[in-house]
């Protein structure tokens, strides 16, 4: 589950635009970066977006405004701006919630936007990836005792603005999770239902309601 909220976290750092204080001119030019990721995230309407972590589970996610769906072997999550659904498949069993502020910031991938507003520092440089692409490589260290990761490096695409990879690391010292994106597509028309959990698909699964 930990696991989990780190990817739906992650994946939408598409809509980053946090602010620091690192060489001033770099951190200027970072956060120039991740408030133009977030322009287009805003501009491109529903997004759909594959991913695949190294060592664990490939999947997707569709994000439009503060809803989203992330599907994996393992799990999916649905949240249509008030109501969460958390499917396993293993136990056949969807857990029904409301999160709380504190619980959307772990994984509400909207909710990045004012999670990183304060409390990291920020630096860019240039690099290309190994398919030749240009790319703006941000780093963002937490620098102060704000919840959320310690160090999450973003490479996003210098042209298209899109989320390539993103390499989390929770603690200091600790262990880091690697997201690559294998696919992006914009201006997907979704609906309403699309980010609630479809109870015909899944006429067995065992309800669990938190609210």
């Amino acid at each position: 589950m930990a696991q989990f909220r780190i990817i739906a976290t992650t994946l939408a750092l598409l809509c980053l635009a946090p602010m620091t204080t690192a060489p001033r001119a770099q951190a200027d030019e970072a956060r120039a970066v991740l408030d133009r990721t977030a322009a287009a995230y805003r501009a491109n309407g529903g997004v759909r977006a594959d991913f695949r972590v190294s060592g664990g589970p490939t999947g997707s996610i569709s994000l439009m405004g503060e809803c989203f769906r992330i599907a994996t072997d393992a799990m999916t999550t649905w949240f249509d701006g008030s109501t969460q659904w958390t499917y396993l498949t293993a136990g056949d069993e969807v857990t029904v919630s409301t999160p709380t502020a504190d619980e959307l910031q772990t994984l509400n991938p909207y909710a990045w936007l004012s999670l990183y507003k304060a409390g990291y520092t920020l630096s860019r440089r240039d690099a290309t990836n190994t398919q030749g692409v240009a790319c703006h490589v941000v780093t963002l260290t937490r620098s102060s005792a704000t919840a959320g990761p310690a160090r999450i490096v973003l490479t996003i695409d210098a042209r298209t603005l899109h989320l390539q990879q993103a390499v989390i690391a929770l603690q200091t010292d600790g262990d880091t999770v690697d997201i690559h994106i294998s696919g992006y597509t914009d201006h997907v028309a979704y609906t309403d239902a699309d980010f609630r959990f479809p109870r015909a698909d899944y006429p067995s699964a065992e309800i669990i309601d938190l609210r």
